[in-house]
């Protein structure tokens, strides 16, 4: 695989700085559970890439398209993020086409990703309260007894609100006349 990269971090939207691509030839990409490693063998040198620093990954045309993260996203803002951008073109292997290798690359990396959530992601789902009774869903026979009183008598739950058209009553009239004016 041919990486291009953008060897110097720039800020999220920071387009004043010029863009450095660099192209490194004879690149062994390794997807593994653990990491994305690239290894160069001509340099001897390579780089093992947490799931969690790669913040995009896409397709693009024959090649695959990650975009690394350095920065701690729990503490840097959205503006002030450092990216590098990296594009592998893998080689085709025999006569298949340029981009299966980009597809199964892609995919590889899908399914790793897929392994390393976001743990900012679980923190939200954990934030989340469960809804009051009737407020987002259905009252069923199963849990009538939680919006009724002491009197048998419907009670609103606390905090709920009612959608437009509640507590407005009609006559069969109108929803005959509602009817005939749909006939075309």
């Amino acid at each position: 695989a041919a990486p291009h990269a953008s060897p110097h971090p720039q800020a999220n939207g920071d387009d004043h700085e010029p863009r450095v691509e660099v192209t490194i030839p004879r690149i062994q990409i390794w997807v593994t559970s653990e990491f994305f490693t690239l290894w160069s063998t001509s340099a001897g040198h390579g780089i093992q890439i947490p799931y969690r620093t790669i913040s995009l990954h896409a397709r693009q045309q024959n090649a695959l398209y990650l975009q690394l993260c350095l920065s701690d996203i729990s503490q840097t803002a959205d503006d002030d993020l450092e990216t590098v951008e990296l594009l592998l073109t893998p080689e085709p292997q025999g006569d298949s086409d340029p981009t299966d290798a980009a597809e199964k690359l892609f995919t590889a990396v899908s399914n790793c990703a897929d392994l390393h959530p976001d743990p900012d992601e679980d923190d939200d789902q954990e934030q989340e309260q469960e809804p009051e009774p009737g407020t987002g869903g259905w009252i069923t026979s199963e849990n009538i007894q939680d919006f009724m009183d002491e009197n048998g008598e419907f009670r609103m739950p606390e905090g709920g609100i009612l959608g437009a058209g509640a507590g407005t009553v009609r006559t069969a009239d109108q929803f005959e006349d509602a009817d005939a004016g749909d006939e075309v």
